[in-house]
């Protein structure tokens, strides 16, 4: 039993999904997960100062990662909670290549926030939730999907920059040399085949169906 709060929450959620033309199943075991992902970005929220803060999943995901809106203190953030088979190496190496790719590039890059202790990621336990979780906190990018802009705003030069952005970043890739450290997922024919064979979400127990 979830509550009416937990309704009002799963109602929330399947609503901001739908309006990022999303799909979304809901079971006993995507449910828990739901409701749970918010309790870690409350508690995300509390522990990094934000008081008061309203804290909203966003509609999105990030490699099946809950993305949330954190406003607090008339700011914006973005508050993501990884999934539990991420590892503390995987999270810093994004963050390290995030850094590199704003510093290197000059292209607008979300910052994280460092926790009161400075770092960057914290991993955290909830009541009856089976695993903690880390999270991170970032500053709001602001912008608009393309999809969503006035037809007669997509320009020949809005596209043309938005190629240039691509190509950066791609020329960047080809370019960046990791430390000795770095562990990714690659996006190689390799790694989406792996992908096929393994199911994410039947390795999340936030996920599974009793």
């Amino acid at each position: 039993e979830i509550g009416s709060d937990g309704r009002k929450l799963i109602s929330e959620y399947t609503r901001r999904i739908q309006a990022n033309n999303g799909i979304t199943g809901l079971n006993a075991g995507n449910i828990r997960r739901i409701v749970y992902s918010q309790k870690f970005a409350e508690k995300a929220a509390a522990q990094y100062g934000l008081h008061p803060a309203r804290v909203e999943h966003s509609g999105g995901f990030d490699g099946a990662n809950m993305l949330f809106f954190v406003d607090a203190d008339g700011k914006r953030f973005t508050l993501r909670v990884y999934k539990a088979a991420h590892t503390e190496t995987e999270i810093r190496s994004q963050l390290h290549w995030m850094h590199a790719l704003k510093t290197e590039t000059g292209l607008s890059v979300p910052d994280p926030l460092p926790w009161p202790d400075g770092t960057f990621f914290r991993k955290l336990e909830v009541k009856s939730a089976p695993d903690p979780r880390f999270c991170v906190l970032f500053h709001w990018v602001e912008g608009d999907r393309m999809e969503y802009l006035p037809k007669e705003s997509i320009t020949p030069t809005r596209i043309e920059n938005y190629g240039a952005m691509v190509a950066q970043m791609h020329a960047h890739a080809e370019s960046f040399v990791p430390p000795d450290w770095f562990e990714a997922q690659r996006y190689d024919r390799d790694g989406f085949r792996q992908k096929l064979l393994t199911d994410d979400l039947d390795r999340d127990p936030l996920s599974k169906d009793e």
